[in-house]
């Protein structure tokens, strides 16, 4: 097995992989709040033995996953916009 290769014996990249971050991080952000509603249940017991930061834990992983979806909305729809450009034939700025 070599580690290196010349550029002649490269297989050209393959194209990028669509994939559907928002389902993913949509699904994060749900699990994230069944965990927060059971540390809150749960709350007096987590603190008593000293994992009261659990809760805390709780709400950054929600915000931070309503954060990725308003990411992943917007970049939706830029790349939705983008591809509705019409291109003037000969126009190579694109």
């Amino acid at each position: 097995m070599r580690l290196w290769l010349k550029d002649s014996e490269r297989l050209p990249d393959p194209p990028p992989m669509k994939t559907d971050d928002h389902a993913a991080i949509l699904t994060g952000t749900v699990a994230w709040v069944v965990a927060a509603i059971v540390a809150w249940i749960f709350a007096p017991e987590l603190r008593a033995s000293g994992f009261g930061w659990v809760v805390a834990a709780t709400i950054v992983g929600i915000v931070l996953g309503v954060i990725g979806l308003v990411y992943t909305f917007v970049s939706r729809r830029r790349g939705r916009s983008a591809d509705r450009i019409v291109v003037a034939p000969g126009d190579e700025r694109r």
